[in-house]
């Protein structure tokens, strides 16, 4: 995914080379305004159905733009120069908000916390940018004619053809994966393999109530606040403070004080303390 990430800004940052339309300092802005302004209410779509979403799905809407920008590139005409720095803005805002999204959903699933991946993914989308406007001043020189800017456009649309292989097609972060992979078993066995799964959830379910209730109440005689309690029922799971901090979208400092009192209202001393406490 890094590498997927990191090819396209690659790719879109060198496009421009190819454009024989030299825009204005003013044309370039509003494409930038506009480019953005399209991106954004595409993801704030796409943010409202986000269990919905995965990366194959992201890659689907992207080439879109993606390709109709590389196409226009290389046409001697202003309006198609400027068509092509809206759409390559549009993927560039939109493929940063959605990576954002899957990366700290991932990271709710996996052990390295949502800094870690926002921070390889930025690398791999600003390190992209910094090798694709490193290009342009080569590929100036290189790109002489029509032609030549046409195979320049070509050879980037394989390359982004190329790049989407690398892009994952199950998506870890959604529940639906891992609900997925257990429907041919239930098949296999009938009817009546059918019936014990659901028993089984089922009874799994109470029990994941019955200790969440458990917990609540415990939070609740101690008079912890809304935002305490879940605090205090992440810190019962087993949770550390970078996982809370970064599934709360809390400061260091915040998650910090908010322990304090839920120690002091508690009246204990550590993490450990408070699970004996919710396991009695």
């Amino acid at each position: 995914m890094m590498i997927a990430v990191f090819v396209l800004y690659t790719l879109g940052c060198a496009a421009p080379a190819a454009s024989p339309v030299t825009m204005s300092v003013t044309s370039e802005a509003w494409a930038t305004v506009v480019g953005m302004l399209f991106a954004v209410t595409l993801s704030a779509g796409i943010v409202l159905f986000a269990h919905r979403v995965n990366v194959a799905s992201l890659y689907r809407w992207i080439t879109v733009p993606f390709v109709v920008g590389i196409v226009a590139t290389p046409l001697n005409d202003e309006l198609a120069a400027f068509l092509a720095r809206v759409l390559m803005n549009a993927v560039f805002t939109g493929i940063e908000i959605i990576t954002m999204l899957y990366f700290i959903r991932l990271s709710q699933r996996t052990r390295p916390s949502a800094t870690f991946y926002v921070g390889l993914g930025a690398g791999a989308a600003y390190g992209g940018v910094l090798a694709g406007y490193g290009m342009t001043s080569m590929l100036q020189d290189g790109i002489r004619n029509p032609e030549s800017a046409l195979f320049f456009c070509l050879v980037l649309l394989g390359a982004f053809a190329l790049t989407s292989l690398l892009v994952p097609r199950q998506d870890a972060t959604l529940e639906e994966s891992t609900a997925g992979g257990t429907e041919p078993a239930a098949s296999e066995g009938g009817a009546g393999s059918e019936g014990a799964a659901d028993a089984v959830m089922a009874s799994y379910a109470e029990k994941v109530d019955v200790v969440l209730a458990h917990r609540t109440s415990v939070a609740a005689e101690h008079g912890l606040s809304a935002r305490e309690t879940e605090i205090f029922l992440l810190l019962a799971q087993g949770r550390s403070r970078p996982y809370i901090r970064d599934s709360l979208y809390l400061s260091k400092n915040t998650v910090a004080t908010h322990i304090r009192h839920i120690y002091e209202k508690l009246g204990i001393h550590s993490q450990q303390e408070l699970i004996d406490l919710v396991e009695e």
